[in-house]
């Protein structure tokens, strides 16, 4: 399985588990016209000791963008073919339906936590929201973030993120520089 070389990445081990909880949440997903729409996620984990509730993929549909996560209620994504948390293996989840949420505005939370026992290593290569009668290719761009001065993370300016088929423009016949979605 090729690792993807993008994605977010969480761990609570600095020179030992540590205690921890972390939230990635989305931005607002509008499903107020959408129907039989899926999520999608392709995902490893390791390190996790059997312990693969410290892991969550949640929806709440009452989240205050840039509130207090542990003031919504969230519902917890049940989530087939996903990582054992053993290995590096990057496994990507069957859809799961979102017809509960038809009509509704959602966000999508990755939360992680670590004991002081056990600090697994969650990283999350794609998540996908699909929706019917959208067809076509995805050309997935990134965020990168900064943690300002305020102690709070805020999206940077000014930032472009090479894409896959920017790479791949790059490229000559031999398919270098971009073959390998890197110079």
């Amino acid at each position: 399985v090729e690792t993807p070389s993008y994605g977010a990445k969480m761990s609570g081990y600095s020179g030992g588990a540590q205690a921890n909880e972390d939230w990635l949440i989305s931005p607002q997903i509008d499903l107020t016209n959408q129907t039989n729409a899926k999520f999608q996620v392709n995902q490893a984990l390791n390190y996790a000791s059997g312990n693969l509730n410290l892991i969550n993929i949640l929806i709440s549909t009452n989240y205050a963008t840039g509130g207090n996560p542990n003031a919504a209620t969230w519902d917890v994504i049940s989530l087939t073919n996903v990582p054992a948390g053993n290995n590096w293996d990057y496994i990507t989840s069957d859809d799961y339906a979102l017809t509960a949420y038809e009509g509704k505005k959602i966000h999508v939370a990755f939360k992680y936590e670590s004991t002081t026992a056990t600090a697994a290593t969650w990283e999350i290569a794609t998540a996908v929201i699909k929706v019917p009668g959208v067809e076509g290719t995805t050309d997935s761009k990134g965020m990168y973030f900064i943690y300002n001065s305020a102690g709070k993370w805020e999206a940077a300016k000014g930032v472009y993120y090479l894409s896959v088929s920017d790479y791949d423009s790059m490229g000559t016949a031999s398919g270098q520089p971009g073959k390998y979605n890197n110079f």
